[in-house]
């Protein structure tokens, strides 16, 4: 049995060595440091239960092995979806002007305007509660920052003079 327990010791090393190398490629260096420790730790109480005599260490051995042995293939047992997760797909068409990013784009005292909440006058009222606030990156927002909204505001000049050249 000490040897099986040497295995699964040498196999969390390697795993999570493995793990310190990759993520030290990648640049990761909470991740390294992070596998580094598990790697160095994992494996420490299976050589301790596999190689060292003390009372209660035969029952120790069989429960590490068969937990070491057993984790894999209990998060290998599907379960399906989480409880109360319900996969819908669209029922039909979805009409983009009514999503609200589209109805923020409309102007007041527009034939567009008019027309639109002719046709949705469900949404007049929160649309025009949502006119009344101050606009994207405005001075009069309540978390208004300069220096980050003059940042966004730079990015969305860009993108807006950039879509002109997209095929």
């Amino acid at each position: 049995m000490s040897w099986a327990l040497t295995v699964v010791a040498a196999l969390h090393a390697l795993v999570f060595g493995g793990l310190c190398l990759t993520s030290l490629r990648e640049r990761e260096p909470v991740a390294a440091r992070r596998a580094a420790m598990l790697a160095l730790l994992l494996p420490l109480p299976f050589l301790a239960a596999a190689w060292l005599e003390f009372p209660g260490a035969p029952p120790l051995r069989w429960f590490l092995l068969i937990a070491a042995l057993g984790s894999p293939l209990i998060l290998a047992v599907p379960t399906g979806p989480p409880r109360g997760f319900a996969r819908r797909d669209p029922v039909g068409r979805i009409d983009e002007r009514t999503v609200m990013f589209s109805r923020a784009r409309l102007e007041p005292g527009t034939e567009r305007f008019r027309e639109y909440y002719r046709l949705h006058p469900e949404h007049r009222e929160p649309d025009d509660n949502f006119r009344r606030l101050p606009g994207l990156l405005s001075p009069d927002g309540s978390k208004f920052e300069p220096l980050a909204f003059a940042a966004a505001g730079a990015s969305f000049t860009t993108v807006e003079r950039l879509a002109a050249l997209v095929e």
